[in-house]
């Protein structure tokens, strides 16, 4: 089920539930609107719950550029590769969340999760 975030922001915006990780991206073929495809009925439900997310109604999406959901169900490790090549490089973590498009506070999470540099 494609699902409309309805927070407007610069980039995009991501949420993860039950260690899955959503993308909402703004796509041209969806007439600009911040969209992701949400395969987990009890996730889907769980968004638009908040009132921050619906179901998504306008035209139909070409393709999903992310993978589907639920084949990046665990913490993805890959993200940890390129925060400690960006450490090295003498990034901040500001620097860092922006070049990965993610907040600072998920750069200091995993970054912990590196060990803590």
């Amino acid at each position: 089920m494609w699902i409309e975030c309805l927070i407007k922001r610069e980039g995009p915006t991501h949420l993860t539930i039950d260690r899955f990780d959503y993308t909402f991206r703004n796509r041209d073929d969806c007439g600009g609107n911040y969209v992701c495809d949400v395969t987990n009925d009890s996730h889907a439900q769980q968004m638009i719950a908040t009132g921050l997310y619906r179901p998504y109604t306008g035209p139909t999406p070409t393709a999903s550029p992310d993978p589907a959901p639920d084949q990046c169900a665990n913490l993805r490790n890959d993200d940890t590769e390129p925060i400690e090549s960006l450490l090295k490089q003498g990034l901040s973590y500001a620097q860092i969340a922006e070049k990965l498009g993610r907040s600072k506070s998920w750069v200091a999470y995993r970054v912990k999760k590196l060990g803590g540099q």
